[in-house]
């Protein structure tokens, strides 16, 4: 590694606001404490981000802009101590990992990893050495292990060939997400190691220059929207090595119930229609007669359609939305700004579509009701129903897969010969899939509205959502909700 490396730092987000606090109130189920899928007792996740180098792009060099998140039911040995599981997919185009063994068998016994398409394989590997360091009879007196892995193609903002994500980021990632489980994180902790690199101060003047200002203000009182990453009091050395070989690294681990959401862990290089996608995440908890269970929906967002916010057109009215070239709406905008977008959009490039049309997304629900295999699966079908709320339409190219479990039992690796089993009536299930749906698509618009701006190789520009614009098309459509504005939730 060349030039000095740089002690770590606090790190301070710029105000980005979730869907609450602009008034956005999705649905008729109140979501949990955070919003978030930790509203699920025991659940936690874990983002390595991973960024370096800017300018043209060097196959296997970078620049960098990915990394991994992970999502885990609990704390202890999930192999010893499986949970019901299930997966759907909606749009078989990617390269997910496990979900064949999930559905036949419908339990999961590793952490879920989420990263890129063709660091898939090399996340799984890592899943299964961790699992064989905590459980060394792994396919030797007992069964092999099942590795879940999900991805989203983000190459069109990093050097995906590179396959930049190691076993040490999942480790890192995987560790965060167990503190988090555990509760033993009292605030988000975060590293940035190594060279100052231009991308960040690319992106800040990037991101200025849509009104970042404007937004901030509006921003509830006292918050500073993505909620600070603040330094670990020790570095972990899986992270410090990485960095060896990456440039910047950084790792969030949420804080109590709390989940980074945006451009972080595998989101970090995600677009979802036309602007800058990533994590979201959201929750929603039943009325007592209906059980008081809490779902959580926590979403990998790279897909493409016309975005639409609580009814609202916004990606019609915007001018940004697939195809927008063969089919034109109204009257077109005035001039713009000269970003890599609207030059991809002018022909200067081959297509715009790479943004617009996607390349996946990953939707991980995780529920304290107590479900079996079947019903997960019936759970997981709802998440596309989101989604489509949203204005996605799972084009070609995108793989929508889907996945949800059941903290309500555990699942002994070692099981007796039967075992009784508690489940909630099908025709209590209802409820459930409506918090699925209005969770889902709320974790959606997080992940946009938190997303920041994030430049590429190649100079690939992926714009932050202008939170003005936004509100002026959700004020035309009457799609602000404040008289529900009982938030803010979440980490802020």
């Amino acid at each position: 590694m060349t030039g000095s490396r740089r002690e770590a730092r606090r790190i301070t987000h710029k105000a980005r606001p979730r869907a609450r606090d602009i008034g956005i109130d999705i649905g008729v189920l109140l979501p949990g404490k955070f919003n978030a899928i930790t509203d699920v007792a025991g659940v936690g996740v874990g983002h390595v981000t991973l960024t370096s180098g800017e300018g043209k792009l060097v196959p296997g060099k970078g620049p960098v802009r990915t990394g991994v998140t992970v999502v885990t039911p609990h704390a202890d040995n999930l192999f010893e101590e499986k949970v019901p599981a299930a997966a759907f997919a909606l749009n078989a185009f990617g390269k997910a990992i496990g979900l064949e063994q999930l559905t036949e068998l419908g339990n999961l016994e590793t952490p879920i990893a989420l990263t890129n398409t063709l660091n898939a394989p090399l996340v799984a590997d890592a899943l299964i050495e961790w699992a064989i360091s905590r459980n060394p009879d792994i396919g030797i007196s007992t069964s092999t292990v099942n590795p879940v892995v999900g991805e989203v193609n983000d190459g069109y903002l990093n050097d995906i060939q590179g396959r930049h994500v190691h076993r040490e980021h999942v480790f890192a990632a995987i560790d965060l997400a167990v503190e988090n489980a555990r509760g033993a994180a009292g605030r988000t902790t975060g590293w940035i190691v190594g060279e100052e690199t231009a991308e960040g101060a690319a992106s800040e003047a990037h991101w200025a220059a849509q009104g970042a200002d404007k937004t901030a203000r509006r921003t509830a009182p006292g918050t500073d929207g993505m909620g600070a990453a603040v330094r670990a009091e020790e570095t972990a050395p899986a992270v410090a090595s990485a960095q060896e070989r990456v440039g910047d690294v950084q790792a969030d681990g949420a804080a109590g119930a709390c989940v980074a959401e945006g451009s972080v862990g595998a989101g970090t290089g995600a677009c979802c229609m036309g602007w800058k996608g990533g994590i979201g995440t959201s929750s929603r908890v039943l009325p007592e007669a209906r059980g008081g269970y809490t779902l959580g929906a926590l979403v990998l967002t790279n897909f493409g359609g016309i975005l639409t916010v609580n009814g609202a057109p916004v990606g019609r009215e915007l001018g940004r939305y697939a195809f927008s070239g063969d089919f034109p709406y109204g009257p077109q905008p005035g001039p713009r700004r000269q970003t890599d977008e609207t030059r991809l959009l002018d022909g200067e490039r081959p297509s715009a579509d790479v943004q617009h049309l996607g390349g996946s997304v990953i939707v991980v629900l995780a529920t304290d009701a107590p479900l079996d295999h079947r019903q997960l699966e019936r759970l997981a079908r709802r998440a596309g129903l989101g989604l489509a709320r949203t204005g996605f339409f799972s084009s070609n190219g995108s793989g929508d897969f889907f996945i949800a479990f059941s903290t309500a039992r555990r699942i002994p690796h070692r099981a007796p010969l039967a075992q009784d089993l508690k489940v909630l009536s099908n025709d209590a299930m209802s409820a459930l899939f409506l918090a699925a749906v209005e969770a889902t698509e709320e974790a959606v618009v997080n992940s946009i509205l938190r997303a920041t701006t994030v430049v590429g190789r190649d100079g690939h520009v992926a714009e932050a959502i202008d939170i003005d614009d936004l509100v002026a098309v959700l004020k035309k459509y009457n799609a602000l909700g404040w008289h529900r504005r009982l938030g803010p939730w979440g980490c802020q």
